[in-house]
């Protein structure tokens, strides 16, 4: 199928060329169909993974804002020790958690990734376990670090320049996420 949509086959081509051209079929009009069909496909393959992408952040926003609503909630007594103590979760923070999940979805139930937020880090946890972490992410200093874990859960700190760099340990992450789940 894949070679299908980067070099179609003739036949390919004149099926759907017989959908929409009623004259002969003539060696020409192949030649012209055929990149109309290649285009075609690839942009029907595009808005596929535009909706389903579109989708998933839909649901992301929508667990988002409950989250921050029940937040608000929870906060809406808030002691003089908590106001000390009080830990803001920043947009750079979330984009690091959304930026793992994007990576683990392909591999694991994206749904299962919690965070939480300490002083001294970002944790990316499973099932909302603090002995499950899949990272933390270190962004509030003036460098940037994720800690990952090895097979042994023993932590190693890594520096990052900008959040794109998470994906170059994307291996790392999908492979400490599916080791909770004895499967790697």
């Amino acid at each position: 199928m894949g070679e299908e949509l980067t070099n179609p086959s003739e036949a390919f081509v004149k099926h759907f060329t017989k959908q929409i051209y009623s004259g002969v079929i003539t060696a020409k009009i192949l030649d012209q169909f055929t990149g109309v069909v290649k285009r075609s496909l690839n942009q029907y393959v595009s808005d596929l993974n535009s909706d389903r992408l579109k989708s998933a952040l839909a649901k992301d926003t929508d667990m988002l804002n409950l989250q921050v609503k029940a937040e608000e909630v929870s906060a809406a007594e808030p002691s003089k020790e908590a106001d000390q103590n009080r830990v803001v979760t920043t947009e750079l923070e979330k984009e690091g958690f959304y930026i793992i999940k994007s990576i683990l979805r392909s591999k694991f139930d994206s749904t299962r990734l919690t965070h939480r937020d300490t002083q001294s880090y970002f944790g990316v946890l499973i099932d909302d376990n603090n002995r499950k972490p899949v990272c933390r992410l270190h962004l509030d200093g003036g460098k940037k670090y994720i800690t990952l874990f090895d097979e042994s859960k023993k932590e190693f700190k890594t520096e990052i320049k900008i959040l794109d760099d998470i994906y170059s340990h994307s291996d790392n992450l999908i492979a400490t996420a599916l080791s909770y789940e004895g499967k790697k």
